[in-house]
């Protein structure tokens, strides 16, 4: 895709699959956050594939966001964890 422009992605064999309910691109293009149902997943978005899944809700996921710099990242979830 080019910038300004989505492109949806079908997971891979052994990837969850499922809604997804909040996005955020890095400040450098280079990574997306995806949040979906109790998982949020690391998106390299030059290669199109999920990099890392990060634990931590036991709900569904409702925001993700980068901090400024890229480097930290945030998120809040049904289950009242941020």
């Amino acid at each position: 895709a080019r910038p300004g422009e989505v492109s949806i992605m079908r997971p891979k064999e052994g990837e969850p699959a499922g809604p997804v309910h909040s996005v955020a691109i890095s400040p450098n293009g280079k990574f997306a956050l995806a949040g979906s149902d109790a998982a949020i997943t690391l998106w390299d978005l030059k290669r199109g594939q999920a990099a890392r899944r990060l634990p931590g809700h036991t709900g569904g996921v409702c925001s993700v966001t980068f901090a400024p710099l890229g480097r930290i990242a945030a998120s809040s979830g049904w289950d009242g964890l941020v």
